[in-house]
């Protein structure tokens, strides 16, 4: 199965690595762009982010995803069986909804 995974802080990367772990594929991370933090305000990526560099998992991070014709015509190229989500911390858009053929999962927690 083909999985895109959505999710930005500390908290989703274990879903991350346990999808990592079963036959399926991961073939995008989506994650909130990188931002200004700590008294440097030095740009930031999210934890998904990171650890999808490290794992070489292609990254998309949008500035916005709503109305964002670019960004839903690359997920619907990737054409992806399931998203899974884990604390993406924005609303999915309407158009979003219907790209992935089985739906979406969203995971609370996963140990």
């Amino acid at each position: 199965m083909n999985i895109l995974f959505m999710g930005s802080p500390e908290i989703a990367v274990p879903s991350l690595q346990r999808l990592l772990e079963t036959e399926d594929r991961i073939i995008a991370a989506v994650t909130q762009p990188d931002r200004p933090a700590g008294r440097g305000r030095e740009m930031t990526p999210p934890a998904v982010a990171a650890f999808a560099r490290e794992k070489g998992i292609p990254l998309l991070q949008p500035e916005r995803i709503k109305n964002n014709v670019d960004f839903l015509d690359t997920l619907r190229r990737l054409a992806p069986d399931l998203i899974a989500i884990v604390a993406y911390g924005k609303i999915l858009p309407r158009d979003l909804l219907g790209i992935p053929r089985l739906g979406f999962i969203n995971v609370i927690r996963w140990r």
